[in-house]
């Protein structure tokens, strides 16, 4: 089993890795950024097509707005691939990972509108000067921060690979769930 899930483990690190060299993430960072900005630009004319009071200019602005959220979304950035990597390599209740994400997402939030209003009022930047800042300076930090946390799981998950797991029965058998032992002793359970 554990031999099946380290080839599996490879294959996906594998094709992670080509679609990385070959340029595939910056395709789809590319085309997520393209149709982002061409929502930015459906929704302000949504929004003077609401203003001035076109029927069914709500429900346009809606599916566009839901639109303009998918593509920010599969775009860099938003901890996702943090977040996934963090779930899968440590054993982390749902609960726990959703309060996670919803705390980093805030966090994201605050951050980004302290930095644009940072931008605009401290440094006089245009929108477009801004956009340029994050794209040549953030988002290389974003994906320098993906790697190094990736890193860091990749270096717990083989070290746990490389331990023997050691079975302590000298604990408290009144605990919450019902097992047997053998006349040794030995837990039929574990």
């Amino acid at each position: 089993m554990q031999r099946g899930l380290i080839i599996a483990f490879l294959v996906v690190v594998g094709c992670a890795a080509a679609f990385w060299a070959t340029g595939g993430f910056d395709r789809l960072a590319s085309y997520a950024a393209v149709q982002q900005r061409g929502f930015q630009n459906d929704i302000a004319l949504g929004l003077r097509s609401l203003r001035a009071g076109n029927a069914g200019a709500f429900w346009g602005l809606m599916a566009l707005c839901f639109g303009y959220g998918f593509f920010h979304a599969v775009g860099p950035g938003h901890g996702k691939v943090v977040m996934g990597g963090y779930g899968i390599g440590a054993d982390v209740a749902a609960r726990r990972l959703a309060v996670i994400g919803l705390l980093s997402s805030l966090g994201q939030a605050v951050t980004a509108v302290v930095l644009v209003y940072g931008g605009i009022w401290i440094f006089s930047m245009t929108r477009e000067a801004l956009v340029g800042t994050a794209d040549r300076m953030m988002a290389p930090v974003s994906y320098g921060a993906i790697v190094l946390v990736g890193l860091w799981l990749l270096v717990r998950g083989a070290r746990k690979l490389r331990r023997p797991k050691k079975h302590d029965h000298a604990h408290d058998h009144e605990h919450h769930h019902d097992h047997s032992h053998d006349e040794d002793g030995h837990c039929n359970e574990c």
